[in-house]
This record gives C-alpha cells, sequence and structure tokens, in this order.
C-alpha cells in the first residue's frame, strides 16, 4: 500500500466526496497561487473485467491464436520519462498483427516542450491472455495429432 498526502491551503473550492478523514478521497479546484499536497492510501489488488455472457452479442470464436502469438515480439525496454526497465510489447508492433487491444493513434501529435505523446497508445493486456489461450489450444491439437501418428507408427512396426 502507497500512501499520498495532500492537503489545500484554501477554502470555497468544488470537490467530489467528503473531507472527513485519510480514508476518503477528495478531488477539488485550488487557486494556483495557494500550495497544496495531498494524502490518501493507494490500495492494489484485481480488477475484474466484465465477463458475463449476458452483457455480450455477436460472440464467435478468438481469430487470433498460435501464428500471432508467432509474430508478436516481446522486448525489453526503458521508459523515458522515469529509466525504469520494462518487459512488454510495442503497441504500434502489436497493432500491426493484433489490433483489437491497442488503443490510441500511432500518428497522434507529441507535445511540443516534451516531444511525447500526451495521450500515448495503449495494450489492454488481458486481452492477450484469449489470444494465448487459443495459442496453446491449437498447440495442444498439434502434439495431440503427433502423438497419434507416432502410436499409429509403432503399432505398424
Amino acid at each position: 500500500m502507497a500512501y499520498y498526502r495532500w492537503n489545500w491551503l484554501q477554502s470555497n473550492y468544488p470537490a467530489i466526496g467528503n473531507h472527513v478523514n485519510s480514508s476518503t478521497i477528495r478531488i477539488g479546484i485550488c487557486d494556483a497561487s495557494y500550495a497544496w499536497t495531498g494524502y490518501a492510501p493507494v490500495y492494489g489488488g484485481a480488477y475484474t473485467n466484465g465477463s458475463d455472457a449476458r452483457i455480450k452479442k455477436d460472440i464467435t470464436d478468438c481469430p487470433y491464436g498460435l501464428s500471432t502469438v508467432l509474430s508478436m515480439k516481446p522486448c525489453k525496454y526503458t521508459m523515458i520519462q522515469d529509466d525504469s526497465i520494462h518487459i512488454g510489447f510495442i503497441a504500434q508492433e502489436l497493432k500491426q498483427v493484433c489490433p483489437i487491444p491497442v488503443s490510441g493513434d500511432p500518428n497522434s501529435p507529441l507535445h511540443p516542450e516534451t516531444g511525447l505523446p500526451p495521450d500515448p497508445m495503449g495494450i489492454d493486456l488481458s486481452s492477450l491472455t484469449a489470444v494465448l489461450c487459443k495459442a496453446i489450444q491449437e498447440q495442444n491439437a498439434m502434439i495431440t495429432a503427433l502423438q497419434t501418428q507416432i502410436q499409429d507408427a509403432r503399432c505398424y512396426c
């Protein structure tokens, strides 16, 4: 759990939430001439996507599988803003082989001062689970077929 602390030094600002204790979150606007800091506990946990069949339509088999996975290019990279090292995918590259989980415009203009995109492309990594599952199913079908061929070849010897 991480804690962030804030404290507005000016009153009469609009806010959402109750300003009663550190367990609430308040969103407000403060005059730029006043200093402010914040404080709120941040908890991590599982995020659950809605997956109930009753909230979906046009359900079909996933069109992406083993050939898509083999075309993906996992990489190691360093983030420009904080030099943190990560592993993952490049959105522009993934969009070429599996566009559905990729969001954002690869041609959006860059911020004139930072040279970075103000609204960078992103990847819904949870959607890739279905692609990986389909790839495993396809590989399993290949393995089963090969096992059958091996068994048949042994029987004929």
